[in-house]
């Protein structure tokens, strides 16, 4: 079973005094339309350019029983 997609955007915010680039991470969390186009779209609304988008989808591997709460 597939759960809502994160996207993960690292964005470039500056530079450091070495001339090295300033990383940020911005996290969007359950994406459940077209994972592109809403990815496009939220990267046009960034203040910042982006280095990379990362998409994660939630998949259930195996249900673990650790508690007698469950």
């Amino acid at each position: 079973m597939f759960g809502p997609t994160r996207l993960q955007f690292r964005l470039i915010t500056g530079q450091d005094e070495n001339g090295n680039a300033i990383l940020r991470t911005k996290s969007f969390s359950r994406i459940d339309e077209d994972i592109y186009q809403t990815a496009e779209l939220m990267l046009g609304l960034q203040k910042y350019d982006a280095l990379s988008i990362h998409r994660f989808d939630g998949k259930e591997l195996a249900i673990v029983k650790t508690s007698p709460y469950q």
